[in-house]
């Protein structure tokens, strides 16, 4: 069953289908992305509508065959039926946008926007994976491709939609109510990948900047997985948000454990709260929360 994306205003739910589902390769190579301040960008395939199954791993196959990539390039998929396809997938790395694929997702529309407008339930799925994508990283920033390249990318017709401010064009009514602000997420995928040297046993605290820091914030997010509310931007700056999620999460291994096993609440992520990590992070694996593919 593939998992729901839901839109935040209108409570339409979208269907996302992952890489098993619509029958991917494996990548050859996966880099984590830890740093999502420039949003998310939108392309088109340039394709056929028709077979989107198909035509995704087809789009994959040229990428990394003709290409020489390591995957395809885009981080989801959005058919012209209304469906979502994963991609590289949240929080990977992408080859999308030139300068900016260690920055930011992309949502490619399977279709030709230049030639085609795509259909409304196809630009509602795409604002849906738009909305979902920003509670998550918390940035909300949208941009056509050819914004930032000499490029058609990713069509008129899409530009056009950008430009209106991605409305929800022909949504139909609804019976279940939306779901609260903040949380358009019903089942959230995990990143397909693992960090085997967590933090790199540095002392992190307010001030601190780099790339351990969104090493953090991403682990901080992977413990909280489904509850967006509590996500917090992955920018390599440990700002006084940064330092609330670690006071939150060492308050929360102190509920749980044992007196002898308390460690200070004071912010900080050292030792040997990267200690206290792993165990939570070992628990929730253990409960089926994380899939252990993903974390170990």
């Amino acid at each position: 069953m593939p998992a729901t994306i839901t839109d935040p205003t209108t409570g339409e739910r979208f269907n996302l289908y992952s890489r098993g589902e619509v029958g991917l390769r494996p990548p050859r190579a996966v880099r984590p992305l830890l740093d999502t301040s420039e949003g998310a960008f939108h392309h088109h395939s340039v394709t056929p509508m028709f077979d989107t199954f198909s035509i995704w791993r087809g789009v994959q196959a040229y990428h990394m065959d003709a290409n020489g990539w390591n995957d395809i390039a885009y981080s989801f998929g959005v058919t012209e039926d209304g469906h979502l396809l994963e991609g590289r997938g949240l929080f990977v790395a992408g080859g999308h946008t030139r300068g900016f694929n260690l920055r930011s997702h992309a949502i490619c529309y399977v279709g030709n926007a230049q030639e085609h407008r795509p259909s409304n339930k196809a630009l509602r799925a795409s604002r849906a994976g738009f909305k979902w994508l920003e509670a998550i990283t918390r940035n909300g920033m949208v941009r056509p491709h050819r914004q930032v390249s000499q490029t058609a990318c990713p069509g008129s017709f899409n530009v056009d939609w950008l430009n209106a401010g991605m409305p929800p064009v022909g949504a139909p009514p609804v019976d279940q109510p939306a779901p609260p602000a903040g949380d358009p997420s019903v089942t959230l995928p995990v990143p397909h990948f693992r960090f085997y040297d967590f933090n790199g046993g540095q002392v992190l605290r307010p001030g601190s900047r780099g790339a351990a820091v969104s090493e953090v914030q991403w682990f901080h997010n992977l413990l909280w997985i489904g509850a967006p509310a509590m996500y917090v931007a992955i920018d390599g700056v440990y700002g006084p948000e940064t330092e609330m999620a670690i006071i939150d999460d060492q308050s929360l291994w102190n509920l749980l454990a044992q007196p002898h096993q308390r460690i200070a609440v004071d912010g900080v992520f050292g030792p040997t709260t990267a200690v206290v990590y792993t165990f939570m992070l070992d628990a929730a694996v253990e409960r089926g929360r994380i899939d252990r593919r993903y974390w170990s």
